[in-house]
């Protein structure tokens, strides 16, 4: 939780790292995130980019993945997920 905490946190834009990672030669591995926890989870085993997982969120919403999500929500999920890895998504 970098932005709580006030410590670690990467300055570089979280596009610009992303890219660097999906420009490095090999597999770049990026599991998908459905809360903090799950991304918290993710970073800790060694991953270094995640992407919020849609189907995920609705069934942890009891909700079919049918694009009943609103924006609002997948933002409210993407803030979660980002400030509790500072990872790039």
């Amino acid at each position: 939780m970098t932005w709580l905490e006030g410590n670690g946190a990467d300055l570089e834009p979280a596009g610009i790292r992303l890219k660097k990672l999906i420009e490095r030669p090999g597999i770049l591995g990026v599991p998908g995130a459905h809360n903090g926890l799950a991304g918290m989870l993710a970073k800790e085993a060694g991953f270094e980019a995640l992407y919020i997982s849609g189907g995920a969120v609705t069934a942890t919403m009891g909700l079919p993945d049918l694009g009943v999500m609103t924006l609002e929500e997948l933002c409210f999920v993407t803030r979660m997920v980002s400030r509790s890895t500072d990872l790039p998504l």
